[in-house]
């Protein structure tokens, strides 16, 4: 993680927990193992400070604001670990053909593809390129 990020509720700065060194790094695998294995996160780490800041300058109307959330640095360790398993376990789920919400996949590259595929002057591609996907999204 990245050092000068604001804390969360706890206090905690990211800096602390890397000065730990190895010591904290085993200390915070036993906590997350612990929260992993029981699936019980405790109460004060489910805390977050919400913040709206100004998009523009003297702000004074809802839209112009945005709002980030501060959570605890423990916290973003056990989602970053669990979001980097769960799409381990998913990749392979994932049919070739997805394009949107897919890493270096978007549906830009699906657009543009049609797109190629239709300038082109045989029609029969376009005809079984339609017809795979009419069959996809039944």
């Amino acid at each position: 993680m990245k050092n000068g990020k604001a804390a969360g509720p706890d206090q905690i700065p990211i800096g602390l927990l890397q000065a730990l060194g190895n010591w904290g790094i085993d200390q915070l695998t036993m906590l997350l193992n612990r929260i992993y294995d029981t699936g019980n996160i405790p109460k004060d780490m489910l805390i977050s400070t919400f913040i709206t800041l100004q998009k523009k300058p003297g702000a004074t109307e809802c839209e112009n604001h945005r709002t980030i959330s501060l959570m605890s640095h423990t916290l973003k360790l056990l989602l970053r670990i669990l979001l980097t398993r769960i799409r381990s376990k998913i990749k392979p789920e994932i049919s070739e053909t997805q394009f949107g919400f897919v890493a270096n996949k978007s549906t830009t590259n699906a657009i543009f593809t049609m797109v190629m595929l239709r300038e082109k002057p045989r029609k029969t591609y376009i005809y079984a390129l339609l017809t795979t996907a009419k069959h996809l999204i039944k």
